[in-house]
This record gives structure tokens, C-alpha cells and sequence, in this order.
């Protein structure tokens, strides 16, 4: 359906929590623990999800905190699956806990699995993550390239990002058909201290390394990611840049919080709780009120005023 600018929503993230493993400084605070609440079960998220397919949301994406901290995270892919066999379903994680989920991913068909990695640097990784997780993650970036899944490496580049570590990132894509994606840092919450590094930056790097790219005319994925092929290269490199070349004119897609609150924007609070539904089954009247709920979607944030996002980043997703 159209929102009340006439933009096409088709597409839905879904937060199942907003727990996670690692303290990403642009993510959390660090005195937020992700302490566990209460998250909507898998048949709660299936109901909402059978909800919105008729409305024309048929897309969906998993995404945390970190997804598979969930012991029934499997369970709330498959169901997705199931309701929107035609769509695409994606998955956003960290990396650290996926190994022995990847074969059923293969066999479900996922159609993109985003991994962050913010640093090709072991004792960076520990100090931007909280955590020396860094060859797991790398190791299974690998297998899932290996075994054809479509991958995609999310990294908010922070604005010390070294020269040899920029020559390790370019590593990872050039025998690989991956996606390697530069994410503009949004202020959100009380992260907003973090200072990253530009798209213009970026390109800088780019040519510093020789890399002939050229710009990829068609649209890959749901998302509003640009992306560049490189001549000699196997994978390519996208920017995603939601202050500096903001995309909300285009924007298609709406989001649920762990705790099932819908979101409209990442720059307001205004939504929807929708448990009062779910608690009673009503799914034509959490189906209209949606409806509803997206005509109002807002026209634009405005991070570029220097305004913040309503929370931190691990409590919506992305």
C-alpha cells in the first residue's frame, strides 16, 4: 500500500530483540544491558507478519540486537518463510552465533544475510565490540559465501579507519561475490558521540588504491544502498547514506520493536502498540489499524538539523 506521500511500503524490519552479545559504540550505551523484557513470541510475530502481507508488505528482515541470541530465532525464520513464501527474507547479524544455522538458511532460500563488521583489525574489533570475536565472524562470512548464500558486510566506518585496515576490507571482496557497505553513523540516542567516516571519504580510499569502479545503474535489494562494481573484483562496495544523501523520498518500509510497538521512522517515536491485538487474536483490526498507521507515515527525519533518533539503535534494528 501508499503512505500518505505516495511512497510504496512493501518492506518490514522486525527487531525479535534488542539483547546482543556486543556493545558497538554507535549501538548502545554502555550502561544498557539489553536485559531481557518481554519479546513477542514467533506466533505473535507471525500474526503480525500475515497481517501486513495482504496491505502488499511481503518483504521482511530479521534483525536485533542480535537475532540469534533468541533460541527460537530459527523458529521465527521459518515461520516467516512459510507466510511469504514469494518475498524476500533477510537476516541482520553480528555473526558470532550463526555457523550452525547455516545450512537450513541455504535450504529456506534467504535472500540476503547483512553481517556487521565495523574493523578488519583483531584488538579494534575487541575494543569497538567488547568482545575477540573477530575470526569467528570472518570464518563465517567465508562459509556462507562458500556456500552461496547472498552476503552482505555492514560496516558504520569510524573516522580514525587506518589505511592497512582499509587494504584488508578491500581483501574480503576481491575473490568473493559479496557486498562490502559503508553505513552513514546516525545519531541515535545516547550513542551520539561516535564520529564516523563519510562516503566522500570512502571514495578517497577508493582512489588512493587505484580501484577503477563504476556505478551500478540498477537498484540491488530492497534497500537504499548504492553500489559500485570495481574492474578485477569478484564482490562490490555500496554506500548507504541516510544524513548526507538522504533517501526518505524513496523510503519503503515500516518496523516492530522487540516488545511489538509498530515504527514508522527511526527519527520519531510515534507508532502503534499493537499487543492489545495480539493478546486477543484480532487480526483484521491489527491488519486496519496498521493500514491506517502507515498513511501517517512521516515525510522525512532530520538528523541533518541536528536532531536524534528517539533511541538506541539496538532497540529498533536499523
Amino acid at each position: 500500500m501508499r503512505d500518505g506521500f505516495g511512497r510504496e511500503i512493501s518492506y518490514m524490519r522486525i527487531s525479535i530483540t534488542d539483547r546482543c552479545n556486543l556493545r558497538c559504540r554507535y549501538c548502545r550505551t554502555q550502561e544498557e544491558h539489553g536485559t531481557k523484557k518481554r519479546e513477542l513470541s514467533p506466533e505473535e510475530i507471525g500474526m503480525v507478519c500475515e497481517s501486513v502481507l495482504p496491505l502488499g508488505i511481503r518483504h521482511f528482515r530479521i534483525t536485533g540486537g542480535e537475532p540469534f541470541v533468541r533460541s527460537d530465532c530459527m523458529d521465527i525464520v521459518r515461520r516467516i518463510r512459510t507466510i511469504s513464501r514469494e518475498g524476500n527474507l533477510g537476516i541482520t547479524t553480528n555473526g558470532i552465533y550463526l555457523e550452525p544455522y547455516l545450512e537450513e538458511l541455504k535450504e529456506l532460500g534467504l535472500n540476503s544475510l547483512n553481517i556487521s563488521l565495523d574493523t578488519m583489525n583483531r584488538k579494534v574489533y575487541q575494543e569497538l565490540m567488547g568482545g575477540d570475536f573477530f575470526d569467528v565472524v570472518i570464518r563465517n562470512i567465508e562459509k556462507a559465501c562458500e556456500m552461496g548464500i547472498p552476503v552482505k558486510v555492514n560496516c558504520v566506518p569510524r573516522a580514525d579507519l587506518p589505511w592497512e585496515e582499509w587494504m584488508e576490507f578491500l581483501k574480503l571482496i576481491q575473490f568473493r561475490k559479496l557486498s562490502l557497505r559503508f553505513i552513514e553513523y546516525m545519531p541515535m540516542g545516547e550513542t551520539k558521540t561516535f564520529q564516523g567516516k563519510t562516503k566522500e571519504e570512502i571514495l578517497q580510499l577508493c582512489e588512493k588504491a587505484g580501484l577503477s569502479m563504476k556505478k551500478e545503474e540498477c537498484k540491488l535489494g530492497m534497500g537504499p544502498a548504492e553500489y559500485y562494481c570495481i574492474d578485477g573484483y569478484e564482490g562490490n562496495i555500496g554506500f548507504i547514506q541516510p544524513i548526507h544523501g538522504k533517501f526518505c523520498h524513496q523510503c519503503n518500509r515500516i518496523r516492530f520493536t522487540s516488545d511489538g510497538r509498530l515504527q514508522l521512522c527511526l527519527a520519531y517515536r510515534d507508532g502503534l502498540d499493537v499487543t492489545p491485538f495480539l493478546k486477543t487474536g484480532d487480526k483484521q483490526g491489527l491488519q486496519k489499524k496498521i493500514a491506517e498507521k502507515i498513511k501517517d507515515k512521516p515525510a522525512e527525519h532530520h538528523f541533518e538539523q541536528g536532531k536524534h533518533g528517539w533511541t538506541d539503535m539496538n532497540r529498533i534494528g536499523g
